[in-house]
Order: C-alpha cells, then sequence, then structure tokens
C-alpha cells in the first residue's frame, strides 16, 4: 500500500536530493528497486471541505477500512455537473441519502464496494477499536485542526479579513 504523500520524497530520493525533515511521505524508492514488496501497513486519508464542510477521516489497512464522520452529510458526494448528469437523474436517492453513522467501517475483501458497515458488531469490534486508536493516534501526531473543534471555511476566513 502507497499513499500520494510518498510521491515526493520518492522523487527527490530519485533526484538524489535531499529529503527535509518533517516530510510525512516515505520514499517508495526500496520497492521500486525490488528491495521489498512491502510499502506500508496502513494508510490515512482526510477531507474537509470539497464542494461543501464535510469533516472525515480515514484509515486503512490491507482489509479494512475505518472512517469517521465528524458531520451529517450525503453518503456520496456528488458534484453539481455530476447531478446534472443521466446517470445522477435515474436514481438521485442512491446518492442522496445520508450517511448512517458516525464511523463506518468496511471489509475490503468480502466488500470491496463498501456496501456493509461492520461498524458496531462484535465480530470486528477489535479491528474497529486497533484502527480508530490508530486514527486518533494519527490526527494527534499530525496535529488535526479538528482536534480543536470545527474548521473555519475559507469563505468564512475571507469574510473575517474585511
Amino acid at each position: 500500500m502507497v499513499s500520494n504523500i510518498d510521491v515526493l520524497p520518492t522523487l527527490l530520493e530519485a533526484a538524489g536530493a535531499a529529503l527535509p525533515t518533517g516530510l510525512s511521505g516515505r520514499s517508495l524508492m526500496p520497492v521500486l528497486r525490488g528491495e521489498t514488496d512491502e510499502h506500508r501497513d496502513l494508510i490515512f486519508a482526510e477531507k474537509t471541505f470539497h464542494s461543501y464542510y464535510d469533516p472525515m477521516r480515514c484509515v486503512r489497512s490491507r482489509r479494512y477500512k475505518y472512517i469517521r464522520n465528524f458531520e451529517a452529510g450525503f453518503a456520496v458526494e456528488v458534484p453539481g455537473d455530476i447531478q446534472a448528469g443521466a446517470i445522477f437523474r435515474a436514481n438521485p436517492a442512491l446518492y442522496s441519502t445520508d450517511r448512517p453513522s458516525v464511523v463506518e467501517l468496511y471489509d475490503l475483501e468480502s466488500d470491496p464496494l463498501e456496501q456493509s458497515n461492520l461498524a458496531g458488531k462484535e465480530n470486528v469490534r477489535q479491528v474497529e477499536r486497533e484502527l480508530s486508536a490508530e486514527l486518533w493516534r494519527w490526527m494527534r501526531e499530525t496535529q488535526d485542526p479538528l482536534l480543536n473543534g470545527p474548521v473555519a471555511s475559507p469563505r468564512y476566513r475571507r469574510a473575517m479579513e474585511s
């Protein structure tokens, strides 16, 4: 498993440049040179704004994906140009229902399309606990602003400047 944050250190190492301190990513060069087939056990993702304020954080292992939703939102964020299209208009309810819960947990081996949220199920309780702990650890490590409360929108920040 690799993350986009690994691209910069990989390019810098390939170019022979020194890696800056504090870089979150890790070079993929050992994998590319065939020295190992393993790179990461976990990858993390975050979204705060896209079309609207919709903060969520995620950790993914090889088998599971754990998502924490910090606000209510649609199950799938569909940009305005896509909403005008025929596929969306054929069944908008498929995309515009509310997210079912704060926590989502998917078994990507048995459910690669993430249709069945396993959060709260007894048989995956330990997996849920471990991934939740990893996500909180990563949020603290990266000084995630959500740890201090909701994040002001870019428009709000611009409006406060005048």
